[in-house]
């Protein structure tokens, strides 16, 4: 029993896992990047891609949004 119930722990966590993935960055260069999330959340890509351009010692700026079912590649410039 005691490993029946350690198994189900883990498959449990493990599609937790899966189940909250993060932004995803699709392309990034020192022109800019973008970032593949939920359509609900693209505060966090651009979070994301403020600190992605800080760390190149500029800023993002939006370009654009574009839907992708129940996601969002959003865009933005490093200036």
């Amino acid at each position: 029993m005691k490993i029946y119930a350690i198994t189900s722990a883990l498959l449990g966590l493990t599609l937790t896992a899966c189940a909250t993935t993060g932004p995803s960055i699709l392309s990034a260069n020192d022109a800019g990047i973008t970032i593949k999330v939920r359509a609900d959340q693209v505060d966090k890509a651009e979070a994301e891609a403020e600190t992605y351009c800080e760390s190149k010692g500029r800023t993002a700026v939006l370009d654009r949004v574009t839907p992708a079912g129940k996601d969002a590649n959003v865009s933005f410039y490093c200036r």
